[in-house]
């Protein structure tokens, strides 16, 4: 179950990095215009 609890943790980051640097590139895309 700790194991189980911990991947979910891992994926949560994960996806929450990958949202951060997308939203870095669309700022950046906006300040390019």
């Amino acid at each position: 179950m700790l194991l189980f609890n911990q991947r979910i943790n891992v994926q949560t980051c994960v996806v929450k990095q990958i949202k951060t640097v997308e939203l870095a590139h669309n700022t950046m895309k906006l300040a390019l215009q």
